[in-house]
C-alpha cells in the first residue's frame, strides 16, 4: 500500500514525496549509488553509478529511483512503482521492479533528449511497457524527466527571465485501468502547486469509483506543507536553505499521518498514509466484506502526526507485546509497516537534485518493529 505525491512549485521544479510500505523482514538495501549490483553501492555517484535508489534484494530492481544522466546533458530520470494487492496466479511473471531499472537505465544506444526531436525518448519507454504490460502482476508506474538547458555562454549576461528554465515531463501506466487507457505523458504539472497523489489503485478516478481517502487527504497535507514554506518565506525572509528545511519537515509531517482506528483488514489501508505495524499472513484470506472503518474525528481535519522520534513504549499496544519475526515461524504471519519514506526535490533555477531517505518501522534485535527515523541525505548538481 505504498503511495506516491508528486508537484512543482515557483521553486522547484518536482517534488515527490513516498511512503514505501512493506513486510519488514524483505530483504532490501538503503539508498546509494550504484550500477544494480548490492556488493557495490556508494554515497557519491560515479561514472558507473549513476543510479540511486535502494534495492529490492528478493526480486530486483527498486520502488523509486533517479540516475544522472551523461555529463553533457542535464536530464534527470526519475521512477517509481507501486504495486496491486492482488492474488497472482502461479504462472511465472517478470519482476515488477525491472519496469523502473529500465528507464532508470536505458540501453547506451537509446535516444538522447537532444538528438532527433521525433523521437520522444519517454513516450518511447511508455509504448514499451504497453506492449508488455500484460505480462505482469498488477503495477502502476510513474516515469518522468526533468530537462534542463544546456549552459550557454552569453547565459550569464541575461536576465533570470530570459533564461530558459526546466521542463519536467511525466509519464504514467498502469496494466489495472480500463481497456480504453494507455500508457501516457501527463499533462503538465507546472508551477501552481497542485498535488497529485498515487497509491495502490489507478492514477485518475474512473467513473464509479471514489477517491482514495488517504490520496485526497495526503495530498492536500503535502500542498499545505509547500503553502507554508513558501508563506513563510515572504512574511519571515527565510534563507533559501532555512525555506527547504521547512518544507522538508512539513512533507516529513504529511507522510507520518496516520488514521487513529485500528487497521481490521486490508481495505482499511486505503484510509492510513503512514501503515503502522501489523502482523499477518499475506497468504490468508480476508473477509469478503471488511468491518466499519470509523472517519477521522470531526474535532480534527487530519489525523494526528506520528511524532519524528518515537520510543517502543509510545507505539500501539501490539508492536510491543506482538510476536517476534522468525524467518522459519509456522504460521506464516510477518510485520507489514511503512518502511521508508522518501523526499526528491529539484530546484528550477539551479538544477541542484537532493533526495532524503527516512527509515520509519524497522524490526529491532527481538525480531519486533520500532520506529527508526534515521535518515540519509543525498545531494548532486546537474
Amino acid at each position: 500500500m505504498c503511495i506516491v505525491f508528486f508537484t512543482a512549485t515557483d521553486h522547484y521544479s518536482l517534488i515527490v514525496a513516498s511512503n514505501r510500505d512493506e513486510f519488514l523482514a524483505r530483504p532490501t538495501t538503503r539508498a546509494a549509488w550504484h550500477a544494480w549490483d548490492p556488493s557495490q553501492l556508494a554515497q557519491q555517484p560515479s561514472d558507473t553509478a549513476r543510479v540511486l535508489s535502494g534495492l529490492d534484494l528478493s526480486a530486483g530492481g527498486t520502488w523509486l529511483g533517479i540516475s544522472l544522466p551523461p555529463t553533457e546533458h542535464r536530464t534527470l530520470r526519475f521512477a517509481t512503482l507501486t504495486n496491486y494487492t492482488e492474488t497472482i496466479p502461479p504462472a511465472q511473471r517478470p519482476s515488477r521492479g525491472n519496469l523502473t531499472r529500465a528507464f532508470l537505465d536505458p540501453p547506451v544506444d537509446a535516444p538522447l533528449p537532444s538528438q532527433a526531436q521525433s523521437v520522444d525518448p519517454l513516450q518511447q519507454y511508455l509504448d514499451q511497457v504497453e506492449a508488455t504490460k500484460a505480462d505482469y502482476a498488477g503495477f502502476n508506474l510513474l516515469v518522468g524527466q526533468v530537462a534542463f538547458p544546456a549552459p550557454a555562454a552569453s547565459a550569464a549576461s541575461q536576465p533570470p527571465s530570459a533564461v530558459a528554465g526546466p521542463v519536467t515531463r511525466l509519464g504514467y501506466i498502469s496494466n489495472r485501468e480500463t481497456p480504453s487507457k494507455r500508457a501516457r505523458v501527463l499533462d503538465d504539472i507546472g508551477t501552481a502547486g497542485h498535488v497529485r497523489g498515487l497509491s495502490n489503485a489507478t492514477l485518475e478516478v474512473e467513473e464509479g469509483e471514489q477517491e482514495w481517502p488517504k490520496v485526497k487527504s495526503g495530498a492536500a497535507a503535502v500542498e499545505r506543507a509547500a503553502r507554508r514554506a513558501q508563506e513563510e518565506v515572504d512574511r519571515r525572509g527565510l534563507s533559501a536553505e532555512e525555506a527547504e528545511e521547512r518544507l522538508v519537515e512539513g512533507l516529513y509531517e504529511a507522510l507520518s499521518t496516520s488514521h487513529p482506528a485500528p487497521i481490521q483488514h486490508r481495505a482499511h489501508l486505503r484510509h492510513t498514509v503512514l501503515v503502522r505495524p501489523l502482523y499477518f499472513d499475506p497468504s490468508s484470506p480476508t473477509p469478503d466484506l471488511p468491518p466499519p472503518f470509523p472517519p477521522p474525528s470531526s474535532s480534527s481535519s487530519t489525523p494526528p502526526a506520528l511524532p519524528t522520534s518515537t520510543s517502543p513504549a509510545e507505539l500501539p499496544a501490539s508492536t510491543t507485546a506482538g510476536p517476534r519475526e522468525s524467518p522459519d515461524a509456522s504460521t506464516g504471519a510477518h510485520w507489514y509497516a511503512t518502511r521508508v519514506q522518501t523526499l526528491l526535490l529539484v530546484e528550477r533555477a539551479t538544477g541542484r537534485v537532493v533526495l532524503r531517505e527516512r527509515d520509519a518501522y524497522v524490526l529491532d534485535r527481538e525480531g519486533r518493529p520500532r520506529w527508526s527515523g534515521e535518515e540519509r541525505v543525498f545531494e548532486v548538481a546537474l
